[in-house]
């Protein structure tokens, strides 16, 4: 579940009961505010969010992690067993592209603190910083090879499950 950077990743990610919930545009509070009419209220289960682009160059550090507090606390009232999230990747270009990815780096070391608290983590950074390829024209958005590594790296961490998994 989570922004249009999950746009392409369908076809490798939905898989039997597995489910992409793509939502373009989305902040981490729209996302938190779909949780219950997404998941409802079942029990068990994963899910693996990937959402705070759109934050990142909208609010500050602080607020950022308290929104991601907010989700998880969401997710966790749905009883969701594994909750994973998946770290805000870089931009390749555009305005202030240095200090917009410095931003993401800092807010997804903040995100990376939250696996003491039983949350999963994964980090694809290092799959992308630097590689025209894996974007569109925007540079925000993945082409068809950045989904495609971005979905199977994806799959691999909801494979390993929760706790502290950095993958890069």
């Amino acid at each position: 579940m989570g922004d249009s950077i999950l746009r392409k990743t369908d076809r490798t990610l939905s898989k039997g009961e597995d489910v992409v919930v793509c939502l373009p545009g989305s902040r981490i509070e729209h996302v938190t505010e779909r949780v219950e009419n997404v998941l409802g209220h079942g029990q068990g289960g994963s899910i693996l969010v990937h959402v705070g682009s759109n934050n990142a160059d909208r609010d500050g550090t602080t607020r950022i992690v308290k929104r991601y507090r907010e989700l998880v606390e969401t997710l966790k009232k749905t009883r969701v067993e594994h909750i994973i999230l998946s770290g805000i990747l870089p931009v390749m270009r555009g305005r202030g592209a240095t200090f917009r990815n410095c931003k993401r780096m800092a807010i997804n070391a903040l995100l990376e603190q939250m696996c003491e608290e039983g949350v999963g983590f994964v980090d694809l950074w290092g799959y992308f910083v630097g590689k025209e390829d894996m974007y569109m024209r925007d540079g925000l958005h993945l082409s068809g090879k950045g989904a495609a590594v971005f979905s199977e790296n994806l799959l691999l961490s909801m494979d390993i499950g929760t706790g502290c998994n950095i993958l890069n």
